[in-house]
This record gives C-alpha cells, structure tokens and sequence, in this order.
C-alpha cells in the first residue's frame, strides 16, 4: 500500500476520532452537558490552529495543509486532556485515579499525532546505491559508507555497514546498520543505524545487496 493512498485511508477516520477524543473525556455518563464546554473548547481550537500555524511556519518554513491540520488536533487534544486536572486542582478537588489516567492516554494519544505529524511532514529520504568508499549529502549531512564487514550474532549472521555522518567539518555520528539472517526461520532482517537528538534523527539502512560490493 502507497503513501499516499494509506494517508487518506487512515486521515478519514482518525481526524473524526480526534475531535470525539477531545469532546468524549468531558461527557459524563447519562449526564453530560457539553453545551457550557462548547466556548471554552471552540477558544481552544482556535488558539491551536493558531499555534500550530506558527509552529509551521517558524519552525519549519512552511505551513502544509496536513501538517497544521495534525498539529491543531494535537495540541487541542492536549488542552482537552488537561483542562479537567487543571480545573479539580484550582476547586481543591480530588484528582481521581480514572480521572490522571485519562488524562495521561489522551496526552499520549495527543504527542503521537504531533510526533507522527512533523516527521511525516518534514522528513527527507532518499534509496541511493552505495559502497564503500561513497558519500552522499541527504538534509545538510554528509553519510560516508566507510566500510562493511561479516559477523555471527547469538541466533544470526550478519553484514554490517559503518557510516561516518559529518556536517560541514564537525563529525555528528557513526552508525552500524545490519542486514541479518536469522537462522531458524532463514529470513533476512533489516537493523537499522539510527541516531537521536533533540532537533533530528538520523537513520540508516541496508538495504538490497546490488553486486560490486553496492548496497
């Protein structure tokens, strides 16, 4: 299944489910009156759609259609999940079990559509054949496949790849990536050299063998 097509396909039902999510945590079982809510949660949408444009556009440069749509579900799903915490602690209430773990899966649920959102939005790939000895520049870092070698791990057998990653002269990372074969089912599996920061991760892959020592 394409990108594309599996955009559309789960966009239709999980934007409707995002805005039950954010409107459902406040309805009372049999005695729910969501009209006083609808102010307060119509402000709310607002400010994220507003948030989140400038998110887009200060962050990132641009404002994609999806990418503010994903952005103002999440961050008004993160105001409907906090709003009923924040508003027992200002009563002096009691803050229920139920009512902390609501709060914290919808919070949840919000920080995978943000995350989801942006890295979909603003991710850069690129399937290039390689070998050792190559560069190739992908989003301002410069990936050297630097060499590959034979190794036996506990239930498998492996071809691994060192990358050197560089920014201008600054080194920034070496990755591992593994193509495997596990032996008891035969079946070849892809582990993947990845590093993390706050600002981007990088991610490296083997993958086909194409002959003359290129990956």
């Amino acid at each position: 299944v394409g990108p594309p097509y599996f955009t559309a396909v789960f966009l239709v039902p999980v934007l409707p489910l995002l805005a039950l999510l954010g409107i459902g945590m406040h309805a009372a079982w049999k005695r729910a009156r969501l009209a006083a809510l609808q102010r307060p949660l119509s402000i709310a949408l607002g400010v994220a759609l507003l948030i989140a444009l400038l998110l887009a556009a200060v962050l990132y440069g641009q404002a994609k259609t999806l990418t503010v749509v994903g952005l103002t579900a999440g961050l008004w799903l993160i105001y409907s999940s906090l709003r009923e915490p924040i508003s027992r602690l200002r009563h002096r209430q009691t803050l229920s079990a139920a009512v902390l773990g609501m709060s914290i899966a919808h919070l949840g649920v919000a920080s995978m559509v943000i995350g989801v959102t942006t890295v979909e939005s603003f991710k850069i790939e690129k399937d290039l054949a390689m070998k050792p000895g190559d560069s190739a520049t992908v989003g301002g870092y410069t990936f050297k496949f630097v060499s590959e070698r034979s190794l036996s791990g506990p239930n498998y057998s492996a071809v691994e790849g060192e990358f050197a990653i560089t920014r201008g002269d600054t080194a920034v990372a070496v990755l591992h990536p593994q193509k495997r074969v596990y032996r008891v089912q035969t079946s070849p599996m892809t582990e993947a050299g990845i590093s993390v920061g706050w600002t981007r991760d990088l991610f490296v892959a083997l993958g086909d063998q194409l002959g003359g020592g290129a990956w």
